[in-house]
């Protein structure tokens, strides 16, 4: 996909120039990138490639959900006489440095098939099968082995093996099966996990009693007991057919960045760790990933053939042994059955507030940092302690109650009783205040992690006289030192108020998009973050991660 949603709401990112724009009510974006005809960017006025209708999970070809009933496609022979001639591989924790870019060329070119071809069963199955054909570890004893050339070996001999023959050449491990105390199992998995690097689940597991309960019928009564049964009068409702969500390559590199050290894997056995080590180079990296994030766009759109559709279904591996099929909704979450009663509730409030001020300000206060300051613990030497003047106006912001009385400001303007146009005058006091106090507070950051830094560097860019606010003499992340440059937009601001009256966080994606096109040269050679936080919270994703 050339362009992807960023969010619900209609603003969307084009991936020739990386800003985020509405579209029009016929479909097209808007007019951008330059105020002289001729010099617009060549998204303007463009029609966005039709995104593909999602299929409900009922038609996928064989699996049907009717109500609470599920009926499961027949599995592939070839492909379950190969997962079960697998069970027992061990595979690589890590791919070996000089491996990382032949097994990169493999993956991309079984993604670029699957693309082209996205009903061809063949190509699934060899990404299915491609860790475990690649990466599995060689049985100890004997012939010492290299494992990068065992690998890449197994790379060469891949990209010109059928996938029938990959099943035939697999020869299946033999366990011999030994008694094994619970204590000696509890070793294992804590020395397992301390290796890969994730001593908090190792932690977890030493002081934690608790253990997976078995898929019995006794399990299945005990759920009946404590959840009860569906009413027979509750109402259906209606199927709504709605666009299939989209990524791009910067939400996949996120997303692998974000799990944890000693993720598991799917049934084919690829890890984040193995994509985390395929993508590392940036620069030799960006065709996979956006392969990485076309293949994902495929599987969101429900794109797939119905033989390998069994295999990239979580159900068909968690609820493999239960045999009674219609309590499996009885094990939801609590957030779950809250979510549509806090849906209906925000609704109900936002049709009662027409106004784009007042659906403004209900967006923002919903957002997720829009009322944290109400979590915060009230600490005078953590500067977190609110006097009553700023709970008054704090409140009446939200609120959207008055807050002063009408007076003329200096730069001339009228200011309403609600106060938003201190948050925006240019004249304000606290406008260079607030600023100055976000970059100390950045500062003071860095200096607790002993991470040396520079604010407002010079000659950091060879052409222009831009400065960014800040930049760590010490390297960051990548070998790269980090850049960050702060700003606050206004949320009410006559300039946001129809994309913030839409989507929290709206000025704060334009602002960050502005502050990457003015230090786009610096990006190059530096990691950039835009410390963009609007007036009332709302933030864009990438800095609530950072």
């Amino acid at each position: 996909m050339s362009l992807s949603q960023a969010t619900g709401s209609g603003l969307t990112r084009y991936h020739v120039c990386n800003m985020h724009f509405r579209t029009r009510p016929d479909g097209a974006l808007m007019r951008h990138g330059g105020k002289v005809k001729g010099s617009e960017c060549p998204g303007s006025l463009a029609r966005p490639p039709v995104v593909l209708k999602r299929m409900f999970l009922g038609n996928a070809g064989n699996l049907s959900i009717k109500k609470n009933h599920v009926v499961l496609a027949p599995k592939c022979d070839m492909a379950d006489e190969f997962f079960s001639r697998s069970a027992n591989f061990c595979l690589h924790d890590h791919l070996p440095k000089q491996c990382r870019p032949k097994f990169s060329q493999v993956l991309a070119k079984v993604l670029k098939e699957i693309i082209e071809k996205p009903l061809s069963p063949p190509s699934w199955y060899k990404l299915l099968f491609l860790p475990s054909m690649v990466l599995r570890r060689s049985p100890r004893g004997g012939k010492r082995h290299n494992p990068t050339g065992v690998i890449t070996q197994r790379l060469d001999a891949f990209g010109g093996c059928s996938v029938e023959r990959m099943v035939e050449s697999l020869e299946p491990v033999v366990k011999y099966s030994k008694k094994v105390s619970a204590e000696a199992k509890m070793i294992l998995s804590v020395r397992s996990k301390i290796e890969k690097g994730n001593i908090r689940n190792a932690l977890q597991l030493l002081s934690s009693t608790d253990s997976v309960v078995p898929v019995t019928e006794e399990t299945i009564g005990s759920l009946r007991e404590k959840h009860p049964n569906a009413p027979s009068n509750r109402k259906e409702c209606l199927p709504k057919e709605a666009s299939s969500l989209t990524v791009n390559s910067q939400q996949v590199l996120h997303c692998l960045k974000s799990f944890p050290k000693g993720t598991s894997g799917g049934r084919d056995g690829l890890t984040p760790v193995h994509l985390r080590d395929v993508t590392s180079s940036k620069a030799d990296s960006s065709d996979l990933v956006n392969l990485i994030a076309s293949f994902v766009n495929l599987i969101l759109s429900e794109n797939c053939p119905p033989e390998a559709l069994s295999y990239f279904l979580a159900i068909n591996v968690i609820f493999s042994g239960v045999k009674n099929w219609k309590n499996l909704s009885l094990l939801c979450s609590q957030k779950e059955w809250n979510a549509p009663f806090i849906s209906s509730s925000v609704a109900k409030l936002l049709d009662l507030n027409q106004s784009n001020f007042d659906k403004t300000r209900i967006m923002a206060v919903k957002s997720e940092l829009g009322s944290s300051w109400l979590k915060a613990v009230p600490n005078s030497a953590c500067g977190t302690r609110l006097d009553d003047s700023c709970v008054r106006v704090i409140l009446g912001l939200r609120l959207s109650l008055p807050i002063l009385t009408e007076y003329v400001c200096l730069c001339g303007a009228n200011v309403e009783p609600l106060g938003y146009h201190g948050l925006s005058c240019r004249l304000g006091p606290g406008r260079q205040a607030r600023h100055s106090a976000m970059n100390d507070f950045l500062v003071r950051c860095f200096q607790r992690a002993n991470i040396p830094t520079i604010k407002e560097p010079t000659n950091l860019m060879e052409k222009g006289s831009l400065r960014p606010d800040g930049y760590t003499i010490s390297p960051w992340a990548q070998g790269r030192s980090l850049a960050w440059d702060v700003t606050f937009p206004h949320t009410m601001a006559e300039r946001y108020i129809n994309c913030t009256s839409q989507e929290a966080g709206a000025a704060a994606l334009r602002a960050a998009d502005f502050k990457n096109s003015k230090y786009a040269a610096l990006a190059e050679s530096k990691i950039f973050q835009p410390v963009c936080i609007e007036t009332f919270c709302p933030t864009d994703a990438r800095l609530r991660v950072f």
